[in-house]
Formats: C-alpha cells, structure tokens, sequence
C-alpha cells in the first residue's frame, strides 16, 4: 500500500472534482503540463468519502469522528492541530487498507478512493494548495520496518524517508509549484514544493526532481536547491548531488502536454485500463526533451528546484595599461567588471571588492555594487611613483554555500613607465649624411634596411669649433653634421646639407596617451613615426615639408606627436628624422616621451 498509495493523489483530485470544467487554466510551469485542480473538497464532501470507504463498525466511527475533530479546528483558526489530525486519519486509513477492512478490500478501486481521501484531507487543511498539479501524498511513522518512498503521479519529483527520521506519524505532500527559489542563479524547472508536518527529520534524506537539460551550458554542474529558512526564507541551500535513482523518477515523462487534463489521465493509467476509461483521454500529445533527474540530501522541505551554481564576473576594462608616475588612471578605462549567470542573467546591486595587490598604488571606491548592467566600476585609481605594475583585483564572492564564482578575482595591470622614452643626447642612432642629395626610398618606413648606415649618439652638429660658437648646444655634440657651409661646392650650389637619422623606441602596452617627440634643431626638420609624416603636429607653417627653424638649437623648439593609433604597443616604433642646415652651424637632438 506505501508506494502504490503515494502514486494516485492527483488522480484522487481529479475524481473529487472533475466536473469543475469551467475554471481557465493557470500559465503552465515551464517544462510542466497545465493543468489546474479543482477546488478543495468540501466538508459534505469528505464525509460522503468516508462513508463510501469505511464498513459500520469501529473502523467507521473513528474515521468519522477524527474528520469531525478536524473540521472544528479549522473553524477555530487551529490550522496546525487539524493537520496532525488529518496526519492521523489518513495514516489510519492507509492501515485500514492493508488490512483489507475497507469497502472493496484491497482493490485498485479502493486505492483509488483512498487516494481521493488523503488528496480531500490534505487540501481541506492547507496542506496542499487548492490548484496544486502532480501531487503526492505520504505518510512516515516511526514504527514502520522499511523506508517511504514517495514520488508524484507523474514520476517528476519524488523523497524517500527513513522511519528512523521521525518521531511520530507525519505527514509529507509533494506537488508542482511554479518558481519561487530566492537567488539569481540561472534555475531550470520544474519546481516542486516538499511539506511535511513534523518539521525537521533526523538526517538527511533524499530529495531528487527532474529536469530539462537542454539550455544548461554543463548539465553536470545542475544542483538541487530550496529555500530556507522557513517559515520566511531568505535564501537558498544547494545540496550535494546525490543519485536520484533510489526514487524511480520517471524524466522521460517531463513533456509539454497540450491538454489540461493529460497529466490527470496519465496519471490514472496507473490504476489499470478500467477506471482510465471513465475519464474518456485524448491522446497525448507530448514532445520528449532532453531531462534527467536531479537529486540531493538535506533535513528540511521547502519549495525545491535545480540551479547551476556558477556565477561569472569578467572584465569589462582593459587588463592591462601603461601609466605614468603618480597619474590618474582615465575614467574610461578604470576597472570594471560585469557579474552575470552563465545564460547572460545580470547580478544587479551586487558587491564587488576592489583592493591593490603588493604595489603602491592607491583607490577609492574599493567597496562597490554592480548596476542595471550588472557592472561595478572603481571610483579612482592613483598609480605609485615606482616604475612597475601597479596592480588592482576585483573580487566577487559567491551568493550561496556550494555556488561559485568563475573568473574572481579579475587583475588589472598598469605598468608604470618612465615618460621619457628616449631622452636627449642618447645613443643608438643610425644616420646616413647625405648633403643635398636624395633620400633613398623607404627610409622613412620601420622595415627599411639600415644596416649599412653609420651609428652615434645625440646631438647631431658641427660641434664645439663652429664659426658660430654662441650656440650653447653645439657644445653637446657627440656625433659630428657637418654645415652646410662645410658641403657647399659646386655639386651642391644650395648650400644644404641633411642628415638622415633613425631610432627605434619600445612603446608599452596599455598605452593610452600620444608619443611627444620634442626636437633641438638648427635648421629644419622632417619627422616621421612609423614611416608617417608627423610634421604638421608640429603646429608651423610647413615649407617643402619641412618645419623651419633659424638661430641656434634650443631643445624643445617644436614637439610633434603621434597618436597611440599610430604606435604599435609592446612592439618597436621607428623614430625617422630628416634634419637639414642651411648655415654654418648644425645640430639636432630629440626626446621622445609619453605625455598627455
């Protein structure tokens, strides 16, 4: 009687109130059928039951007598004295049956009508809710021999109870329920809602529901959670996966049914072909899913549901960067990260910690929610004065016990760098002299073969024995340009004299400000980075390409910059200079820095 029993509460429902064609039915539970029950049997109703199952006798006035017992409670507003009550009538009913002391013995019949009375008794006390769809119903006592397996009629969500879990006859109903689970989890239905009239068992017992699998990510990560605590949960508890399979789910079965009564009549073709037949089923009309069953271990009933615990955060600011000493790191690229489920559910109003990893960098903000976007950005980010990283995490810690977070803590890397990338009166130039002749092709360009040309240090110039000895640079010439005066002849009646000159410059990744090159230059000047001319940056009035200059060499006479587009980060840059004399002193030089 123990299981066949729990396996006929919907159909029991359906026998007490199938003519209630008229109600519309609710919005089906995703992955669930529709089907809406009907309303709780009345008291006429249950007493009509009783008299229709119990023979005269004892056996009858205890029924009877209990069921008076409960209707009084329930008038009094003493719900919880009428559901211990209704415990026990339903446990001395099912033992009324085993006994065979029943109208119609222990027949399919009978069972039927059993059924019927325990779903009547359940709903009738608030045990049940008046709709419920799917529903099971148990009773565990201490003195039973072997363990209760309960599993709805249609073999979507079951329990299994010790009779060593409980200290009196209680009473556990499991039905359908549409979501409820208090957590931003991605949750996958059915759902269903466990109960039992004896509160907590004494260990944990087996728990399992099925589901649909098709839209998880990884099938494999899928838990078995509820709410808890009760009576007014907060939160969820997920469980250890446990083998579902001592239950006998039945996942095939976890189909879209077309028909609001589909459930009920599948349900009834447990009882045999006979009692089936009287509710006149249409042929179902069912697509199979990918489902399986979902099972884990835990002492206390409440709405159940499968989640996947894992929780996403990652970047939404660059990782990496390149700063200067001391410097504010942009609004724009302060860090930020998205926390979301792995189908895209965003975590609103969620914390995130920021904190600084073993540099000298400071923050504000370091405490923040996510937004509408499911975004938390830090405040501010000040870097150190040392050169290195400076380093920034962002934390997010999981929602639940058992869940995690996959991508925490996120690290932002800015590396401090020296502005000055090239500083004045470096070496490792390469330059060819090449008076007032034609550059050759491609000199400007990075892949130009200069392995030919000559090498030296800055400044450039005619040096320190120049005609024009006032010019305070020219006593920092380290490699000698020689003047144009020096190179008039009558090959070069122009009297020019230019020099080709090329560096390379390693420019870090993560840079998000232009490349300064600022320039000591007697007379004119053509740069390019990249093989691009940047001349114009300069801001003057261009002549044959050239930026003019006259009078002596001052470091800083023009600043020309290039644009981080035009830069290859963490790659080498070529700096290309065209410098050109057209007096008797010469000299050049620059310095190439990273500044706003």
């Amino acid at each position: 009687m123990r299981r066949l029993t729990l396996v006929l509460a919907l159909a029991a429902f359906v026998i007490v109130g199938c003519s209630d064609q008229g109600q519309a039915p609710t919005a089906p539970t995703i992955g669930m059928p529709s089907v809406v029950g009907p309303s709780c049997p009345t008291a006429p109703q249950i007493r009509t039951q009783i008299l229709k199952l119990f023979p005269l006798g004892n056996g009858l006035v205890i029924a009877q007598a209990t069921f008076e017992a409960i209707v009084l409670k329930m008038k009094a507003g003493k719900t919880a004295d009428a559901q211990k009550l209704a415990t026990n009538l339903i446990a001395f009913t099912e033992s009324q049956y085993d006994a065979g002391k029943l109208f119609g013995g222990t027949s399919p019949a009978t069972q039927a009508k059993v059924a019927a009375l325990e779903s009547a008794l359940t709903c009738f006390v608030g045990l049940t809710p008046p709709n419920a769809v799917d529903v099971g119903v148990a009773v565990v006592s201490p003195t039973q021999t072997t363990p209760t397996t309960l599993v709805t009629p249609a073999a979507l969500a079951g329990i299994q109870v010790q009779p060593t879990d409980v200290q009196q006859p209680t009473l556990i109903t499991v039905f359908a329920t549409p979501d409820t689970l208090l957590t931003n989890l991605d949750k996958y239905p059915t759902n269903y809602q466990f109960t039992t009239s004896g509160g907590q068992f004494a260990t944990p017992v087996l728990t399992g529901i099925c589901v649909n699998t098709d839209a998880a990510p990884d099938p494999a990560r899928l838990r078995l959670a509820h709410n808890v605590p009760d009576p007014n949960p907060t939160t969820i508890e997920i469980l250890d996966f446990a083998d579902p399979g001592p239950l006998g789910l039945n996942c095939s079965q976890l189909t879209l049914l077309n028909d609001s009564r589909n459930l009920a009549v599948r349900s009834l073709q447990h009882l045999g072909r006979g009692i089936a037949q009287l509710f006149s089923p249409e042929p179902l009309s069912a697509a199979v899913v990918g489902n399986t069953g979902v099972g884990g271990k835990t002492k206390n009933l409440s709405t159940f549901g499968v989640v996947d615990p894992q929780v996403n955060v990652v970047a939404v600011s660059p990782t990496s960067l390149t700063g200067l000493p001391g410097s504010s790191v942009a609004a724009g690229d302060l860090p930020s990260v998205r926390v979301s489920t792995p189908l895209g559910k965003l975590f609103t109003n969620y914390p995130v910690t920021f904190g600084v990893v073993g540099s000298e960098g400071s923050i504000t903000g370091a405490a923040a929610l996510t937004n509408g976007s499911g975004v938390a950005t830090l405040a501010s980010w000040t870097l150190g004065t040392a050169l290195g990283p400076d380093i920034v995490s962002a934390t997010v810690n999981p929602p639940h016990l058992l869940s995690f977070v996959q991508g925490s803590p996120v690290v932002f890397t800015d590396n401090v760098v020296s502005a000055t990338l090239v500083p004045y009166e470096a070496s490792g130039y390469r330059y060819s002299l090449i008076g007032n002749g034609s550059p050759p092709s491609g000199w400007e360009t990075q892949g130009f073969d200069d392995s030919g040309w000559s090498t030296g240090a800055a400044g450039f110039g005619t040096g320190p024995g120049s005609p024009d000895g006032s010019c305070t640079l020219n006593s920092h010439v380290q490699t000698i340009w020689p003047g144009a005066a020096s190179t008039s002849s009558a090959q070069n009646p122009e009297g020019n004299s230019d020099i080709l000159v090329r560096r390379s410059v390693s420019v870090p990744n993560g840079v998000t400000i232009p490349l300064a090159i600022s320039v000591a230059i007697d007379n004119d000047i053509q740069i390019f980075v990249n093989g691009t001319d940047i001349t114009a940056s300069g801001g003057g009035t261009l002549v044959n390409g050239f930026e003019p200059h006259e009078g002596c060499a001052t470091q800083g006479s023009f600043v020309f910059t290039a644009p981080v587009a035009l830069l290859h980060l963490g790659q080498s840059n070529e700096i290309a200079v065209r410098a050109r004399d057209r007096g008797r002193t010469s000299y050049f030089d620059l310095q190439a820095a990273l500044a706003p």
